[in-house]
């Protein structure tokens, strides 16, 4: 006789549960995404850092802390070219980081001071930061 009421109180309390699990704010998300990436970037897993540091653009666009350690973990990759754009605007954001002026050094050097540049890197949109083209804003997801 009182299964039935018991049944309905839990499938409501699940539903209920289920429901307040996937309506996390954004500021929240971004909060998950920004600890997770700084755990893989500990962790010098590199190319993780980088999924979930783009993951906390599409919150926020101008997130210096994502922005400078985009810029990191696509130089610890190999990933010159994206490195320079993130470490670029991380530079304009923070000019006394000496770290990324460092690393922007390097780039320079290696690549003849010739990073995105030239008809190439222009018909391809490399010439512009990814957050410039829009690929990282939530709107565009």
């Amino acid at each position: 006789m009182y299964i039935f009421p018991i049944k309905k109180s839990w499938v409501t309390l699940l539903a209920f549960l289920l429901v307040a699990a996937c309506a996390r704010s954004p500021e929240s998300q971004k909060a998950r995404h920004l600890e997770s990436a700084n755990r893989y970037m500990e962790k010098h897993q590199y190319r993780e850092a980088v999924i979930e540091y783009r993951n906390v653009l599409r919150f926020d666009r101008s997130n210096g802390h994502a922005i400078r350690q985009l810029g990191l973990a696509h130089y610890q990759l190999g990933e010159m070219a994206q490195a320079y754009q993130y470490l670029l605007k991380a530079e304009e954001l923070v000019p006394t980081d000496l770290d990324v002026r460092l690393k922007l050094g390097t780039i320079r050097g290696t690549r003849g001071g010739r990073v995105c540049s030239g008809p190439r890197a222009r018909q391809h949109g490399r010439s512009r930061a990814p957050w410039e083209r829009g690929h990282d804003s939530p709107g565009n997801r």
